[in-house]
């Protein structure tokens, strides 16, 4: 963040968190007493009055000899995470983990994420947008060093089009487009072992069913001179091994009454249990790919982590390099 007073002074200086870079290279935090006051008497009016800006629209406020959160006088309908009823605002567990681990664990101003759709809106149609998700989505696909500086490059290049626009908006902005596909996959293989889950559980049923009617033919069977003869009216279950219907419910179909004698009523519990297993495998092959995108997910935070790293060196870089 840079501005320059009235009088052509330059007044440029670089926040994180609550560390200040004044313009001379030394760095202060401005949660202390001690840290504003030689902030106030480093910067011009009006640079001291765009910090006052850009701390509010981060969640601080001045206030007596220090910027404190707002959340430290009760003010929390100001904080990002309320809305301006006072009420929380819908956000999704992608947004809040992307969020958390990005951002949170870095110390990281944590970005206006209830203003990204219309962030989006905005910014969606320019070049250089989708030139930051395209670079974004090759660092992720592979994070060299190279690819890591073109994608920090591009979201500098949207940041710069788009003029006064805090960094890290835009930053949260191109990477939730860019980790969406993967969360896609990753909630797909969650519904499959969910819909897996569910048929299985109706053959198990079925399967009780059978070992009832099992113990119901060897209790008619006993003492009979030839057990195999006997035979057990059982209603056959069948279901649609492949998917579930729109409510994720088990598709069974019509049950049809059979006749069953000791050994075709155990090549029917055979068959049950072999369409088990064949479920049982699909399942894992699901959890495993499930597994496999979640921790992918955690991988592409770490690159975020990264990245953010990174932007703030630059720009830390660029305020100095102007000095």
């Amino acid at each position: 963040m840079s501005s320059t007073s009235g009088l052509g002074q330059p007044t440029n200086f670089n926040v994180i968190g609550t560390g200040l870079e004044l313009p001379n290279g030394a760095t202060v935090d401005v949660a202390t007493p001690e840290g504003t006051s030689v902030a106030q008497a480093s910067l011009t009016s009006e640079a001291f009055q765009h910090l006052v800006s850009t701390m509010e629209a981060r969640g601080y406020r001045l206030e007596g000899e220090r910027f404190v959160e707002h959340d430290s006088f009760g003010a929390r309908e100001a904080r990002l995470d309320l809305g301006q009823d006072g009420t929380r605002p819908e956000i999704s567990e992608r947004d809040e983990a992307l969020i958390r681990h990005t951002f949170g664990n870095l110390g990281m101003p944590s970005p206006h994420w209830e203003q990204a759709d219309s962030l989006r809106t905005r910014v969606e149609g320019r070049v250089e947008f989708g030139q930051a998700t395209q670079a974004m989505s090759s660092y992720l696909a592979n994070p060299t060093d190279a690819n890591q500086q073109a994608a920090v490059q591009a979201v500098g290049n949207l940041a710069s089009a788009e003029g006064e626009m805090n960094v890290y908006d835009l930053l949260f902005l191109v990477f939730r487009e860019s980790i969406h596909e993967t969360n896609q996959d990753r909630a797909y293989f969650l519904s499959k072992i969910q819909m897996f889950n569910k048929i299985a559980d109706g053959l198990s049923d079925y399967l009780g069913d059978l070992g009832d009617a099992s113990q119901e033919l060897s209790e008619k069977a006993k003492d009979k001179e030839d057990p195999s003869k006997e035979s057990i009216e059982v209603d056959v279950r069948s279901f649609d091994l492949k998917t579930t219907d729109t409510q994720g419910k088990v598709i069974e179909f019509p049950k049809v009454e059979k006749t069953f004698t000791r050994d075709s009523l155990n090549t029917e519990i055979k068959n049950v249990e072999s369409s088990q297993e064949t479920i049982r495998n699909q399942r894992q092959m699901a959890s495993t790919a499930f597994q496999n995108f979640d921790q992918k997910m955690n991988q592409l935070y770490n690159l975020m982590s990264s990245v953010l790293k990174t932007t703030s060196e630059m720009r830390s870089g660029t305020v100095r390099n102007m000095l």
